[in-house]
């Protein structure tokens, strides 16, 4: 007996094998066997879904059209984000420390894997941490033009001030003027980062607004003097 060995492209398909003798007197008889050739996934399409995410971002889906032959589905994730799947959906999450990746998807059955198809995904930043707030502590009611700093915070396209009630104010940029009215009270400033992702960490600063003197009472005393 003789055997040999059978090579198979990745063209091939189901078909029979057969085999006869031959010597100086003819042929002999054929015999045949009859093979199965179970074709590897076919490569896979085009991903779907989001290219631009925050981070932070959750419940994000990508989809691949049916991978033909594929009996299941290998999901690669990079950068921070995390999911699994078998099938040709998946849903990521963005962790707050996600970076810019690529996800990519495969068919497999028990023949090996198909082409890969790759989508690239830009994992937009949340504005840095806002840092120490500059500016005078203790105010008096009634004082105006008082002004307050934050260094650049990065990352941020705007920035967001609260002031302590009867304080009034408005800023989008990293320094905010502020006027303390007659009712101001102690409270806090505080500020913080914000892009189309979400709002930063803020940072606080405690004011003390020193009251005026009360109103004062009635006169006492004589009305008529020489």
């Amino acid at each position: 007996m003789k055997n040999y060995a059978l090579t198979l492209g990745t063209a091939a398909v189901s078909g029979n094998i057969s085999v006869k003798g031959i010597n100086s007197c003819g042929n002999g008889a054929t015999s045949t066997l009859a093979i199965i050739v179970n074709s590897l996934p076919a490569s896979a399409g085009t991903i779907s879904g989001l290219t631009n995410v925050c981070q932070g971002q959750t419940a994000v889906v990508y989809t691949v059209p049916i991978i033909a032959n594929a009996t299941s589905y290998i999901w690669s994730l990079s950068g921070g984000a995390s999911g699994s799947s078998t099938t040709n959906s998946i849903t990521v999450n963005y962790s707050t420390s996600a970076v810019s990746g690529i996800i990519s998807v495969k068919g497999t059955n028990t023949c090996g894997d198909g082409a890969t198809s790759t989508l690239a995904v830009t994992v937009n930043t949340l504005p840095a941490n806002a840092g120490t707030i500059s500016g005078t502590t203790t105010v008096c009611q009634g004082q105006n033009a008082v002004t307050y700093t934050v260094p650049v915070i990065a990352n941020a396209a705007s920035y967001v001030w609260s002031l302590p009630a009867g304080a009034t104010g408005a800023s989008n940029i990293n320094s905010i003027n502020v006027n303390y009215g007659t009712s101001a009270v102690s409270g806090n400033i505080t500020v913080n980062g914000h892009n189309d992702c979400g709002d930063g960490v803020f940072s606080l600063l405690a004011i003390a607004v020193n009251p005026l003197p009360d109103n004062a009472g009635s006169i006492s005393g004589s009305t008529t003097v020489c």
